[in-house]
């Protein structure tokens, strides 16, 4: 298979330029799919893709890449389609099951979901988009609990997936960023810091990681506000027209104005 990294425009003319003595091959024809995916050419992906369906329909590779090329060139339809199909056997592929658990999750069964994820993760411990899926669906089931008491074991549970990629991708910027928000919502706020501060560091361009650190800065205490107004302002220069870090910083600033009056 061509690599899919630096050099996918010259490994799909190199494709389409081959000769070939017969009709493409299911190799040929997923490798040109997966290329078209990484370049942004859904149509083409779906074409190329489809074939190889047709050639080799059982092949939950081929079909998990399929259902992606769907979803990305807005045939969404066809996508759910692909995905419950698959329902209806039994595979071990995970990125086939996390596709599933998407489809549950969109039609509101996250119990539901949450089990494909978890199958998924069985098929694949290391599996990081079914870990994110998961994380996102206990934290859904803790949305609908009626207390925070209620809502906390799904929260930690949550909460432990998003660690587990960070362990995994020490650089997944959306793992340190959503922790953060989790562990704020759980009132954890030196945790909730550190994973904000991580955030930063992976992504030092990211305005809303700025403010979040400010924000559990700010609940810290008054004697950290002049650290939050710091990195609000800092989010209000990365991005000028972020009109809640804005907010944030002139409470911060009134905060701090505040206590130099006593």
């Amino acid at each position: 298979m061509l690599l899919r990294q630096g050099n996918d425009l010259k490994a799909s003319e190199l494709l389409e330029k081959a000769p070939l003595a017969g009709p493409p091959d299911v190799s040929t024809l997923l490798t040109r799919g997966q290329v078209y995916l990484v370049q942004g050419r859904y149509s083409e992906a779906s074409r190329a893709l489809l074939e190889a369906h047709q050639l080799a329909p059982e092949d939950d590779q081929i079909t998990t890449q399929l259902a992606e090329s769907y979803m990305r060139d807005g045939r969404s339809d066809e996508a759910m389609h692909l995905y419950h199909q698959a329902l209806k056997g039994q595979s071990s592929d995970a990125p086939m099951l996390n596709g599933v658990g998407l489809v549950l999750i969109s039609e509101g069964k996250v119990d539901e979901a949450i089990a494909q994820y978890n199958a998924a993760l069985k098929a694949n411990p290391r599996f990081v988009p079914a870990k994110i899926n998961l994380s996102q669906a206990y934290e859904a089931k803790a949305a609908k609990a009626k207390s925070f008491d209620e809502a906390r074991p799904d929260l930690d549970r949550a909460a432990e997936q998003l660690k587990q990629v960070v362990a995994i991708d020490p650089h997944n910027f959306y793992a340190f960023y959503n922790a953060g928000v989790m562990l704020y919502r759980m009132h954890d706020y030196p945790h909730a810091e550190q994973m904000f501060r991580a955030a930063v560091t992976v992504q030092p361009d990211a305005a809303e990681a700025w403010d979040r650190l400010g924000i559990v800065q700010a609940a810290q205490g008054k004697e950290r506000l002049n650290e939050a107004v710091w990195n609000f302002d800092h989010a209000v220069r990365l991005k000028p027209d972020f009109l809640e870090a804005r907010e944030h910083l002139e409470n911060a600033r009134r905060g701090v104005a505040s206590l130099d009056q006593k």
